[in-house]
């Protein structure tokens, strides 16, 4: 009896460790979320790419994602704030960390829900952008 309650402090240890390291990595992705969308407000949006994996603009091509930005800012306005919704943190081991980033998004025409899939490879470097979806019945409109 005397092991069980050291291997449950040992398994509550581990846990809040690696609850630890995806509280890490959440506010990782979320400083290049932040990067994005100021990026985006002062409408810098070559700087905006940069934030993107090479593995994104294998099914993008840069230059069409970069007119598909201007264009989200013609028809949905200036970006005006955004808000996490949502977040997810998946490790997979010996590959790498995914975050997925949900947030609404108001520009001045209107609102938007955006979703960001984000990952780091496991040999280390940033989070990039490998995943963006825009959704908004502002960009049926106009």
């Amino acid at each position: 009896m005397r092991g069980l309650p050291v291997a449950l402090g040992v398994c509550l240890a581990a846990s809040l460790s690696a609850g630890c390291g995806l509280g890490k990595a959440k506010q990782e992705a979320v400083k290049v979320a932040e990067s994005y969308f100021a990026s985006v407000k002062q409408k810098d949006y070559r700087t905006a790419l940069a934030l993107y994996s090479a593995e994104f603009f294998q099914q993008t091509k840069r230059d069409d994602w970069l007119e598909i930005l201007k264009k989200v800012n013609t028809r949905l306005g200036d970006l005006k704030s955004y808000r996490l919704t949502g977040w997810q943190v998946h490790t997979n081991i010996g590959r790498g960390t995914y975050v997925a980033l949900n947030y609404r998004v108001t520009y001045t025409k209107h609102q938007a829900d955006e979703a960001f899939t984000l990952f780091r490879p496991a040999s280390g470097g940033q989070f990039r952008i490998m995943g963006h979806n825009i959704n908004s019945p502002g960009l049926l409109l106009e």
